[in-house]
């Protein structure tokens, strides 16, 4: 089929448009990463005394450079006090243990006020009891003491459509749970003893941090949650409010008053390696950038302290 000179001239243009149209979508796409990598930063860092505000918001897990902006907020004299902002379901054990831990060195120099907005729960929790002084909403979310191991069973569906999992193990124990078989019983006792481990460790935190004794640590810790109303009565928390409760508080017990606050974030120098290297996806670094973390991404290994997740 011949096409006239007219028809021919209107389709290049065509595709000089699309092209055009695809390199500054590119453009755009690029600039707005690199953009973002220069507008991540550890905090204003204006040289003024001033307070520390630190978001600890959805899934919990072992974070180095979270650490090390912990780290720098702890040895900077112009940092006179921190507020968390923590709105978590939780996440794993051994990260809430390891940001705890930092929270805690960080205390040791200035005071660490914990606001809670809808949540803390679990490892979120383990955040709060990071702090010098709680702070929670009557309506947010509290508690969920306790901690768990999951895994499917799919062995039915494997059997139906007529798949079958095998493996040499050094022993009977080696990789259980088995998703392609139920749990034996010695293999279920062993995971209890590892969970009833970490649970002890959680009781005792709340123990020692709230000043509750063993048997009160001990009922309000089978995993039930609390409004923040039922918190304070039970001292799981230190008063009902916001920031600027927290600031009341730091005016009255540290003389602190008349502070500017500024946001402190992980530094992000890192995140295009990261990303060249498949350790991080675009979704990923743009959902941060926005504040909405896409908890689906996160890869989970170890025990949970855990709510719920979405």
């Amino acid at each position: 089929m011949a096409y006239s000179a007219e028809e021919l001239l209107s389709y290049r243009r065509l595709l000089k448009s699309r092209s055009r149209w695809r390199l500054i979508t590119f453009v755009v796409i690029l600039l707005s990463i690199i953009g973002l990598f220069i507008s991540f930063s550890d905090g204003e860092q204006n040289g003024s005394d001033h307070i520390a505000r630190i978001h600890i918001q959805d899934v919990i897990t072992t974070d180095e450079r979270r650490a090390a902006l912990l780290q720098d907020i702890r040895d900077d004299d112009a940092i006179k006090a921190v507020v968390l902002r923590i709105n978590s379901p939780g996440g794993t054990t051994a990260g809430s243990e390891s940001l705890y831990e930092y929270v805690r060195y960080v205390a040791e120099k200035k005071p660490v006020i914990a606001v809670i907005d809808e949540m803390a729960a679990s490892g979120g929790y383990i955040a709060a009891l990071s702090a010098d002084y709680i702070i929670s909403r009557e309506t947010s979310i509290v508690g969920s003491i306790g901690v768990l191991i999951q895994w499917g069973e799919v062995g039915g569906l494997l059997d139906h459509v007529g798949v079958k999992l095998n493996s040499v193990k050094s022993d009977p124990l080696k990789a259980e749970p088995d998703i392609s078989k139920p749990i034996s019983a010695e293999s279920e006792a062993v995971l209890k003893k590892v969970v009833d481990d970490s649970h002890q460790w959680f009781l005792k935190l709340v123990e020692t941090s709230r000043g509750l004794d063993t048997a009160s640590a001990r009922t309000l810790g089978d995993g039930r949650i609390f409004s923040g109303k039922e918190a304070l009565e039970h001292k799981l928390i230190d008063a009902i409010g916001g920031e600027m409760k927290a600031l009341s508080y730091l005016k009255e017990n540290h003389n602190l008053e008349n502070l500017e606050i500024e946001n402190y974030k992980p530094s992000q120098e890192n995140k295009l390696q990261d990303l060249f290297a498949g350790n991080i996806s675009i979704i990923q670094i743009l959902s941060q950038a926005i504040g909405v973390e896409n908890t689906q991404l996160y890869k989970f290994n170890g025990i949970l302290a855990l709510w719920k997740h979405n």
